[in-house]
């Protein structure tokens, strides 16, 4: 399939369609996925960011459907 631009993007997901991102050979994005975790007070990445001295700001962020979310 041929990139959007984003115009053609926004009008995509307005009509309730999702949308990709292809990522460089450097580039990464972490699933998290709260479905999977021990509890429901267990968020690993939380406890991830703490490590690193960063936070949901330092970088994009998207919620993902099933309620978790992609860290690019």
């Amino acid at each position: 399939m041929a990139p959007m631009t984003a115009d053609e993007a926004e009008v995509h997901m307005k009509a309730g369609g999702n949308v990709g991102i292809r990522l460089r050979d450097d580039q990464l994005v972490i699933d998290v996925d709260p479905r999977r975790a021990a509890s429901d007070t267990d968020y690993p990445m939380s406890a991830f960011l703490e490590r690193l001295g960063l936070s949901d700001a330092d970088w994009p962020v998207v919620s993902t459907g099933g309620g978790g979310r992609h860290y690019y």
